[in-house]
């Protein structure tokens, strides 16, 4: 299913403090858009690389949840919602342009568009105007509309000083992983696993739940696995995008983003 891609996920990265603020931005040996700072409305982006794996991820088996979240994750207040038909939670719109890619941000009938061409492998978090969040539940909307199959998108949460979660599939190849950008080194925490979940083509909704220690992850509405892990207490929430290596070129859109909290 994924065979040579597989082998070129989970890139760890050394943070990289760029003079552009959109959410995060990282480096290492090979590109990867990196993570840093959460984004002004005027604030530029900047991208960063990132090391090439050298072992092939583990295809796990079908997750049987050993713990059911409650419901009660559902009453929470929404605190922010944004289904994209304008810029009023200040998401970074705008060209940015350096050695890391070459990319441009827009709202665009009612999506939040990342267009990125990399010249290395890249990785970059886009987040909203939002407090910063311990317990939360977050949802958005996301299509590969023409990036390589080897493109990971999803949900960071927990952003701070550079450091991130970051809930990611690839769809093309039905996978999910999770991973933490911790003191510029990114750890894997759920590798990455198999899920007839994700959609192939088209939309797929990814959601994530936080609750103290405890992350629960789900795909299209259904819960798909669940996790701990206690390196970061609090911080933003947001969007990202990974491209594995330099020429590849995609544009993943966005929607429908919402956040509740307690």
């Amino acid at each position: 299913m994924r065979s040579d891609t597989l082998k070129k996920r989970w890139f760890p990265i050394l943070a990289v403090a760029a003079g552009l603020f959109l959410s995060s931005l990282a480096c290492s040996s090979i590109p990867f858009l990196a993570p840093t700072p959460t984004p002004t409305a005027t604030s530029t982006p900047t991208p960063t690389e990132t090391p090439t794996p050298t072992e092939t991820p583990t295809i796990t088996p079908t997750f049987t949840p050993s713990l059911t979240p409650t419901q009660s994750y559902l009453d929470w207040p929404v605190v922010l919602t944004d289904s994209f038909d304008d810029n009023i939670n200040n998401w970074f719109v705008g060209p940015s342009n350096d050695t890391f890619a070459d990319s441009s941000v827009s709202i665009t009938d009612g999506q939040y568009l990342v267009d990125i061409t990399a010249l290395q492998g890249v990785f970059w978090a886009l987040t909203p105007t939002v407090k910063n969040l311990n317990n939360f539940y977050i949802t958005v909307e996301v299509e590969n509309k023409t990036g390589p199959a080897s493109s990971n998108y999803g949900l960071v949460c927990r952003q701070s000083s550079g450091n991130k979660y970051f809930f990611a599939i690839a769809a093309e190849d039905q996978f999910y992983g999770f991973l933490v950008l911790n003191n510029s080194q990114w750890t894997t925490i759920l590798d990455w696993t198999s899920s007839s979940q994700i959609n192939t083509s088209g939309l797929n909704q990814v959601g994530m739940l936080a609750k103290g220690t405890s992350f629960s992850f789900f795909i299209n509405g259904e819960l798909v696995d669940q996790t701990e892990d206690s390196i970061l207490k609090s911080g933003k929430v947001g969007v990202a995008v990974e491209l594995a290596k330099a020429g590849d070129t995609a544009q993943i859109a966005f929607d429908n983003f919402q956040v509740q909290a307690p």
